[in-house]
């Protein structure tokens, strides 16, 4: 569901995707797309991904994404993983990353990710 007002957040885009996959483990769904060594054999879309400790014991993340027709896009993001209370389940959330912290590569253009929020259950 895409938000009508492209006033927020600087004119940019926001949405609420879903996706119901009723025969998918969801430990099973949680591994194929959080295990990034495993997830570059099958994704060619978003890739390269680096994990770097950042202050305060966070987490950093870096990584590509290619969507044509735009160009390669990258992206540093603090990212947060967390188990469901009821133990079946995983909640991982992403949000923006000064630059510093994975200086820009010329040959990219630097995506900026304001908020990832993603249930697996």
């Amino acid at each position: 569901h895409r938000h009508k007002n492209r006033s927020l957040f600087s004119g940019s885009f926001f949405g609420r995707m879903s996706a119901r996959l009723p025969d998918v483990d969801p430990e099973f769904a949680a591994h194929s797309v959080l295990n990034f060594e495993n997830r570059a054999a099958w994704d060619q879309q978003v890739c390269d991904f680096k994990t770097y400790s950042a202050p305060a014991g966070n987490e950093v993340q870096y990584y590509r994404m290619n969507a044509p027709p735009f160009s390669i896009r990258d992206f540093v993001v603090f990212h947060v993983l967390l188990r469901e209370a009821g133990g079946r389940g995983v909640f991982t959330y992403q949000r923006f990353a000064d630059n510093a912290l994975a200086p820009p590569q010329s040959k990219f253009v630097r995506g900026v990710s304001w908020v990832v929020a993603t249930m697996i259950s």
